[in-house]
């Protein structure tokens, strides 16, 4: 796989992006507004944080390893669309469980 210097660019950026955005959620997490008010949503919550920080801590590795040895394998383009994926999916379920905090919230 050959990818242009623009693609590696691009890829390299939206994996910065995706790890601002992690740390992001992590804060929204924190927030008082997404306090749990029952026990499944705590235990919603800490699964969440565990997610998020294997993903900061996964982008932040992928990033550091593209640094030092480029993008240009194939090993590398298969460990950032995994990560893209990953991403994709923690950023859904902290977003369903902000909309059950805030919704439990509209009802107390």
């Amino acid at each position: 796989m050959i990818l242009k210097s623009t693609d590696k660019v691009f890829v390299v950026t939206e994996l910065k992006r995706k790890r601002e955005t992690v740390g992001q959620l992590q804060k929204k997490l924190e927030s008082y507004l997404c306090t749990p008010h029952t026990y499944s949503l705590f235990e919603i919550q800490e699964s969440l944080k565990i997610k998020l920080n294997r993903v900061a801590h996964n982008t932040d590795e992928l990033l550091r390893i593209l640094k030092l040895y480029g993008i240009g394998s194939i090993d590398n383009m298969g460990n950032v669309e995994r990560q893209f994926a990953e991403y994709n999916e923690i950023h859904h379920e902290v977003e369903l469980y902000v909309k059950s905090t805030c919704q439990y919230a509209e009802y107390s």
